[in-house]
C-alpha cells in the first residue's frame, strides 16, 4: 500500500495536482504512524517542502499542519506531533467528504497518544472520531476506530470493554466483508445484464444494417429496372418515328409510282413525243434557274407557259413526267433554295427578316413560306439562319 501511495503522490507532485498531493500525502504520513515506520515518508516530505501550495488551496493548512506534526513525530517529539495532529483536524472545514481528512487526523494523534500511554487522551479523540464515523455513516472508519478503541482497552487492562469493541468491530468486518461480496455479486449481475443488453444492441444494429443493404439493394434494383424501360420506351419511340418515317418515303414512292403509271394513262393522247416532253421539261428547268421572274409573287404556270411559247397542258405534262411532281412543287424547291441562299448570305440575311426574305423569293406570308421551309429542309427558317450564322462564325 505504501510503495501505491508514494506512486500517486509523485505523479501529483509532476502533474503539479494538489488534491492528489493532499491525499496522497496524508495516507502514506497514518501509514508511517500506524506502522512506526516514519522513514516510508520522507522523501515525500522533502519534496512537499519545495512546493508552494497557492493560499486559497482546499485543505491548505490542514496539510501544513499534519507535515510538520509529522516531522515532529520523525524528531522524537510526540507530544508537539499529538497537538499539531488535533490542530489539523480542527482546520478542517465540515462539509461533504471533509470529515475523512479530519478522521484520519484524529487517528493519527490517537496511535501518538497510545505511543506515549496518554490512553485516557486516546479514548478521547477515538470516540470522537467514532461519533463522526457514525453521523457520516462511514462504516470502514467505524470499524477501524473500534479496533482501535478495542487496543486501548487492552493497554488500560478493561477486557471487557476490549472484548466489546473488538466484538463490534469483527462484527462490522463482517458485515463489510459480505457487503463487498454482495456489492460484487451485483455488480456482476449488472455486467452480465449489460452485455446481455450489447449483445442484443449488436444483433439490432446487425439486423437493421442489413434491412439498410436490403432496401438500398431494392432501391438501386428498381433504379435499374425504371431506367432500363424508360431507354426501352425511348428506344422503341424512335423505332416508331423511324418506321412511320419509312412508311412514308414508301407512300410515297408508291405514289410516284402510281402517278407515273397514271400521267402516262393521263396523256397517252398527247401529241408530243417522249424525246419532245425531255426536250420541254429541259426548257423549263433552264428558265426556272435562270430567270428571276420565278420569284415574283404572281408567277405562276400561265406566265412560264407564255414564256415558252407552249400550251400550260403540255408544260405540265412535262414536269409531271419528269421531275414526278407538279408546277408549284417544282417552283417551290427553287424558291426555297433561293432563299437558304439569301439566309446564309451573311450581308443579306442580317439586313432583312424572314418575312422579306420570303416575300423576296415569292410567299405571300410568312406562316406559308415557314411550312414549306420545313418541308424541303427539315429546318424552320429561324433555325436555319440561327445555325448559318453558327457556322460563319
Amino acid at each position: 500500500m505504501v510503495a501505491y501511495l508514494q506512486m500517486a503522490f509523485d505523479i501529483g507532485y509532476e502533474k503539479n495536482d494538489h488534491r492528489l498531493l493532499i491525499h496522497s500525502l496524508t495516507s502514506l504520513i497514518e501509514a508511517g504512524i500506524d506502522s512506526h515506520d516514519p522513514t516510508c515518508v520522507d522523501s515525500q516530505l522533502a519534496a512537499f517542502r519545495s512546493i508552494d501550495i497557492p493560499p486559497n488551496t482546499n485543505l491548505r493548512q490542514y496539510i501544513l499542519l499534519m507535515s510538520d506534526g509529522m516531522e515532529a513525530y520523525i524528531n522524537n517529539n510526540h507530544e508537539y506531533a499529538a497537538a499539531r495532529f488535533l490542530e489539523a483536524a480542527d482546520s478542517v472545514v465540515t462539509d461533504i467528504g471533509a470529515y475523512q481528512y479530519k478522521i484520519d487526523a484524529l487517528l493519527c494523534a490517537a496511535s501518538i497518544y497510545c505511543d506515549i500511554s496518554r490512553h485516557d487522551i486516546a479514548e478521547n479523540v477515538l470516540k470522537h472520531a467514532l461519533e463522526m464515523s457514525v453521523a457520516n455513516r462511514s462504516k470502514q472508519f467505524e470499524a477501524t476506530v473500534y479496533n482501535k478503541l478495542a487496543q486501548v482497552y487492552e493497554l488500560i487492562g478493561d477486557h471487557d470493554s476490549s472484548r466489546y469493541y473488538d466484538y463490534r468491530y469483527l462484527s462490522l468486518k463482517d458485515s463489510l466483508s459480505s457487503n463487498a461480496k454482495i456489492g460484487h455479486a451485483i455488480e456482476a449481475q449488472f455486467e452480465l445484464n449489460i452485455s446481455n443488453a450489447n449483445e442484443q444492441i449488436r444483433q439490432l444494429d446487425k439486423r437493421h444494417k442489413l434491412q439498410t443493404l436490403l432496401l438500398v439493394s431494392a432501391l438501386v434494383v428498381l433504379l435499374v429496372v425504371a431506367t432500363l424501360l424508360y431507354l426501352m420506351a425511348r428506344s422503341r419511340k424512335r423505332l416508331e418515328e423511324s418506321n412511320r418515317h419509312l412508311y412514308q418515303q414508301n407512300l410515297k414512292l408508291l405514289e410516284s409510282s402510281s402517278n407515273k403509271t397514271a400521267l402516262r394513262r393521263k396523256y397517252k393522247n398527247s401529241p408530243l413525243s417522249q424525246d419532245e416532253i425531255l426536250q420541254l421539261y429541259q426548257r423549263i428547268i433552264d428558265t426556272l434557274e435562270s430567270s428571276k421572274e420565278i420569284f415574283d409573287i404572281d408567277f405562276n404556270i400561265d406566265r412560264l407557259s407564255e414564256t415558252l411559247g407552249a400550251h400550260k397542258r403540255l408544260v405540265s405534262q412535262a414536269i409531271n413526267e419528269c421531275s414526278g411532281t407538279n408546277f408549284n412543287s417544282l417552283l417551290n424547291r427553287y424558291r426555297i433554295n433561293e432563299a437558304c441562299r439569301l439566309l446564309n448570305d451573311q450581308d443579306i440575311a442580317g439586313k432583312l427578316t424572314i418575312e422579306a426574305i420570303a416575300n423576296k423569293v415569292g410567299f405571300k406570308s410568312r406562316t406559308g413560306f415557314s411550312s414549306i421551309f420545313k418541308e424541303y429542309t427539315g429546318l424552320t427558317p429561324a433555325v436555319y439562319q440561327r445555325i448559318a450564322q453558327e457556322s460563319h462564325q
